[in-house]
């Protein structure tokens, strides 16, 4: 949804006309809140897994769903189509083809999802978040772009990067305090916020102060302050941030899931990271993207279930002690939004 959103208001500042495509999930609407241009809602759900009885019997909904999007697009044509990779993506995509239209699609992932794999062949290009993905992919026209992000994000990763780190914008983030920035979620991880912040807080008995900005999710947020009052650690929790770009310049280090859109952010700043991937994620993705990112250094991999030990504690000590490899600064993420946007141009020009 972002990544989609990033690319868009670089379509807009271009002069095209956009129409956001969504799948009708409540989230949505806090995402698209501020965005001004066409909205068009449609009704989608997840491709179904196991038995290809399954499979078939999904099939009679796509169809539906499909000319349902034909339909709403004829009233405008699209000159092309740019789908991001989610379920929602496959009414559009058929509708697009049906009507003759060109579709590129984005993989954010370093293992293409289901609804990639099944809608490449439909798709004239295809844009990469990890150049990995494009083993999986039999296409003639894979183009590794990064994952865009939007532009408030690059310009506070730009300022990192260049040296020129701003005062904390919160008073309650302290300058002078090595600073960890955990990531549970929007939609909440018990598991996660639980398992991190008792982590960080048996690091902290040692002797070592940090201050911690924590995004809990809704359900976790009280639980997880008391965990950081009873140890004494400075913190600010809460359930999400709007201006999460402020958080990451703030911080020093990065406890998160393994996500595209988290992975993507880490780069740009050039943040080390502890990566703790969802163990159910799809085709073990969040795990194939954290080996990606180990490659440019000072990200440890921690699978979930070792957060039952000490392994947190010795993780953070590791890489805030500098005994962990050297980060490598994520530019290939900065501008992949216009690179994305040059793609869709390029195919409206042919």
């Amino acid at each position: 949804m972002l990544p989609g959103l990033a690319v868009s208001t670089v379509l807009r500042s271009r002069g095209y006309g956009v129409r956001l495509w969504l799948a009708g999930r409540p989230v949505e609407d806090r995402l698209v809140a501020e965005w001004s241009g066409e909205v068009c809602r449609i009704r989608s759900s997840g491709l179904p897994t196991g038995s290809a009885m399954g499979r078939l019997l999904a099939l009679p909904g796509y169809v539906r769903t499909a000319f349902a999007c034909r339909r709403a697009m004829r009233g405008s044509v699209p000159d092309a189509l740019l789908a991001m990779g989610g379920y929602a993506s496959v009414g559009p995509v058929l509708a697009a083809r049906m009507l003759r239209r060109p579709v590129v699609l984005h993989e954010g992932n370093a293992i293409p999802g289901r609804a990639v794999q099944a809608l490449a062949r439909l798709a004239d290009t295809i844009a990469l978040a990890f150049e990995e993905a494009g083993a999986h992919l039999r296409h003639p026209r894979v183009v590794l772009t990064g994952f865009p992000l939007r532009h408030d994000i690059e310009a506070a990763a730009a300022a990192r990067r260049a040296g020129t780190r701003r005062k904390p914008v919160n008073e309650a983030w302290s300058p002078d305090v090595t600073t960890v920035l955990v990531l549970g979620g929007s939609q909440g991880a018990s598991s996660l916020n639980d398992r991190v912040s008792s982590g960080i807080a048996a690091f902290t008995r040692s002797g070592r102060a940090v201050q911690v900005i924590h995004l809990a999710g809704k359900t976790d947020v009280e639980a997880v302050r008391q965990t950081y009052a009873a140890a004494n650690v400075p913190h600010d929790v809460r359930p999400f941030m709007e201006d999460i770009w402020n958080a990451y310049a703030a911080s020093d280090l990065v406890v998160a899931r393994s996500g595209g859109s988290t992975c993507a952010e880490i780069r740009a700043f050039g943040l080390p990271s502890i990566l703790i991937p969802l163990p159910c994620a799809a085709r073990d993705h969040q795990h194939a993207n954290a080996r990606m990112m180990a490659r440019s250094g000072r990200v440890e991999i921690l699978p979930e279930d070792a957060l039952e030990n000490d392994s947190l504690p010795d993780c953070l000590g590791r890489i805030l002690d500098g005994t962990a490899a050297d980060a490598e600064p994520g530019r290939e993420c900065v501008g992949a939004a216009e690179a994305v946007a040059d793609l869709i141009e390029k195919m409206v020009a042919r």
